[in-house]
């Protein structure tokens, strides 16, 4: 890669520089005046922003700095989709950008899953044993908390312990008019856990997807509340309300896109993409079929008795999540989805039900278990290349 470096004042090189361009870099101190200077008027006037040439902007914060609040102000002065924090004197900060940069990110794509989804913060402790940097993260549904949590720059541990705290008992029923579950809890629980923030305010590049349901297509969420976002993206129809966002009604992710390794490879191409899959293929197999077919009634005094053998049968709540999503997991298993990602994995979770939140710790060390080999291996590899 070639680096261009403009002058500070306008100069027939600072012309030629931007002319010569295919990624404009636009780096800027935090705390200094948002607005559009009049030299980046004149450079914007010379950029081509309907043909591929990209523009990042990249603002710089004091040492020390921990909080980012406000950068709205910063992007709404600009037509811009990669914007990026580094502290200065930061190691970790320079390394990710320059990663980024120069395509070489270690991005990180969590699907949806329910409780399943604990399983991923296994994964996030078999890439800290291997010394893996996150440089960006998306996700959907349960995917996409746990994705927050990242570009928060929380630990596997730490995660863990928001889990526990905040996400085992979310569950306010309600008259099912519009949805079994109110969403309140699950709302506030969000904001508690991991703070009224706005996505553009995270350390580490985030994004999560939801289902517009009212003109049937993906939403990319990279800017806004990040609660409002997760909300939508979690918002698996029947289970809980959509969200209104302008009139149209949001819902869960997985409906399209469980697995968004397509929309990180868009934001990313050229680094690594590590994607974790928590949907099998087959998946809610049971040989309980005269069960299946009797009353809830039944069903529930079967469940009640200490005396019967185990069988799975599956909750109305796993049948209904299976269905809703079943075209996007099909999506997520095509080959030509897989091969975007430079590691796939897809955990062994059949064993556990979409709404077992109580299994927390067994479900994060089966996480861990399913894909330490793989991500070890998957490091060596990347050395020896």
């Amino acid at each position: 890669n070639i680096i261009l470096i403009a002058d500070g004042p306008w100069s027939n090189w600072t012309e030629r520089a931007i002319r010569q361009s295919d990624h404009l870099l636009l780096v800027a101190d935090f705390d200094s005046d948002f607005k559009q200077s009049e030299q980046e008027k004149r450079v914007n006037a010379l950029w081509d922003f309907s043909s591929h040439l990209k523009q990042s902007l990249i603002l710089v914060h004091p040492s020390g700095t921990t909080e980012i609040t406000n950068t709205k102000r910063w992007l709404d002065e600009r037509s811009i989709l990669r914007f990026y924090h580094v502290r200065i004197g930061q190691t970790e900060d320079y390394a990710r950008l320059a990663r980024i940069l120069s395509g070489h990110a270690n991005s990180l794509v969590l699907g949806g899953g329910g409780a399943r989804g604990y399983a991923h913060i296994g994964v996030l402790r078999a890439l800290e044993v291997n010394g893996v940097a996150i440089d960006a993260v998306g996700g959907t549904s349960i995917g996409a908390v746990i994705g927050a949590a990242v570009a928060l720059q929380y630990n596997s541990d730490k995660i863990f312990n928001l889990c526990a705290q905040y996400f085992r008992n979310f569950f306010d029923f309600t008259l099912p008019v519009i949805s079994l579950i109110k969403g309140r809890k699950i709302e506030k629980n969000l904001e508690m856990a991991l703070g009224n923030k706005q996505i553009e305010d995270l350390w580490i590049p985030f994004f999560c997807v939801s289902t517009n349901l009212t003109r049937a297509e993906q939403v990319i969420h990279y800017r806004g509340s990040l609660a409002e976002a997760l909300r939508s993206s979690m918002s698996l129809p029947a289970m809980m309300p959509p969200v209104i966002k302008s009139g149209d009604l949001l819902v869960d992710g997985g409906v399209l896109n469980n697995l968004p390794i397509d929309v990180m490879n868009d934001l990313y191409s050229g680094g690594k993409i590590i994607a974790v899959d928590i949907s099998p293929k087959i998946d809610l197999a049971s040989n309980e079929s005269h069960f299946m077919s009797g009353s809830g009634l039944k069903l529930l005094l079967a469940h009640l008795n200490p005396f019967r053998r185990t069988a799975y049968i599956p909750s109305i709540f796993d049948i209904i999540s299976r269905s809703i999503t079943l075209a996007a997991v099909n999506k997520s298993m095509r080959t030509d989805e897989q091969n975007l990602a430079s590691l796939y994995l897809l955990l062994s979770v059949e064993s556990v039900g979409t709404l077992e939140y109580d299994r927390l710790k067994q479900i994060a060390e089966l996480g861990y278990t399913s894909s330490i080999n793989q991500v070890t291996q998957w490091c060596r590899g990347s050395e020896d290349s």
